[in-house]
């Protein structure tokens, strides 16, 4: 469901130092002024502590091709104080690019910009929606749509695609800010349901057009599935 990737000029990023982090490692701090911007390249990190009309805690999860740390706030009104902080999910490499260079990289090339600010809008329509489906609470879309966006395909193994165990239930339900027990009911159902399947390395999807059609509400399971 990551419709958003950047691509960045190779040269602009190979300017700057490629860095790996740690699981775990926090990259930015909500109200604490940024001084670096990163293009993860591989990996995945979680922003935290999201907010719609100051309340509404939202996951926002970021993969290979994003810019981390771009926000409407610096693009539109200069301020370097990001609105959500963000930690590594996974071990991450990331270029790390400082914001005067990338404001003034942004000024150089308008047609970045735009794509930049696409994909800042894209992301918030994003949790506006999950925001949306947990208010009607579709519990089970929210977790549909979390399962999509952090599946990756699975290595030697063309056309099938898994969500790593690295990302425990608890993990999940942390940052979906639904209860453990709500999120460990969800995905038995839909390991019953045949949608997800339970593997040592994790979850793997067993229906991605299925899973992305209720990720998006466009399906309903009914009372027969037990997931409403």
């Amino acid at each position: 469901m990551k419709e958003y990737t950047i691509q960045m000029d190779a040269d602009f990023l190979g300017q700057y130092p490629l860095k790996t982090f740690s699981k775990g490692t926090i990259l930015f701090e909500k109200g604490k002024e940024l001084e670096y911007l990163y293009y993860l390249v591989d990996g995945i990190c979680a922003g935290i502590d999201l907010t719609v009309n100051g309340s509404q805690l939202l996951p926002l999860f970021y993969r290979g091709g994003e810019f981390m740390g771009v926000a409407k706030e610096l693009l539109l009104t200069g301020s370097n104080i990001p609105s959500g902080s963000c930690i590594a999910k996974t071990k991450i490499c990331a270029y790390q690019v400082p914001v005067l260079e990338f404001r003034r990289y942004l000024r150089e090339n308008p047609a970045v910009y735009q794509e930049i600010a696409k994909s800042v809008i894209q992301a918030q329509q994003a949790m506006l929606s999950i925001a949306h489906l947990r208010i009607r609470g579709n519990s089970v879309a929210v977790v549909c749509h979390c399962l999509c966006t952090l599946m990756q395909p699975l290595p030697q193994s063309p056309g099938r695609w898994y969500v790593s165990n690295v990302f425990t239930i608890t993990d999940l339900a942390a940052n979906l800010q639904l209860h453990r027990v709500t999120v460990s009911k969800l995905l038995k159902r839909l390991t019953a349901a045949g949608l997800i399947a339970k593997k040592s390395y994790g979850f793997e999807i067993c229906q991605p057009k299925e899973l992305r059609a209720y990720a998006l509400g466009e399906k309903l399971f009914d009372a027969r599935d037990g997931l409403v």
